[in-house]
């Protein structure tokens, strides 16, 4: 990542610190970690995204989105709580369940990837991911 973009990154970020989270709602919250995510600052969207979680425990896109990145970024035990969070939260959603499938399969979890691998294709036949 080049200086300027760095610099960027960061200017945004104090500039969100100095407002404070606290006063921020969740959806603001949220609106500012979808933006970091978009921009590739993967840190601060993950920071943000738990500060909608901690503001509104029933967001339920900031713990896919957490977990999302989470993933993309190997910490799968981290992605899996979030995933499961999600999966209380909105029950059958296919990609959900298909990444639980995932999750476990890269923890070496295979009965409960199976499981969640089974339970996608019967919430979504013809899910070709499954």
């Amino acid at each position: 990542m080049n200086i300027i973009k760095r610099l960027a990154i960061l200017l945004t970020f104090v500039r969100l610190t100095l407002g404070g989270y606290s006063q921020n709602t969740a959806e603001e919250l949220y609106k500012k970690a979808k933006h970091y995510d978009s921009i590739g600052s993967i840190e601060n969207a993950i920071k943000l995204y738990t500060s909608t979680i901690e503001k509104d425990s029933l967001y339920k896109n900031a713990y896919f989105n957490r977990a999302s990145l989470n993933c993309e970024q190997g910490f799968f035990d981290k992605a899996l709580i979030d995933f499961l969070k999600f999966d209380k939260l909105s029950p059958d959603d296919f990609e959900t369940l298909y990444l639980l499938a995932f999750c476990y399969y890269k923890l070496n979890n295979y009965e409960r990837s199976l499981f969640y691998a089974n339970k996608t294709l019967l919430v979504s036949p013809n899910y070709f991911d499954a």
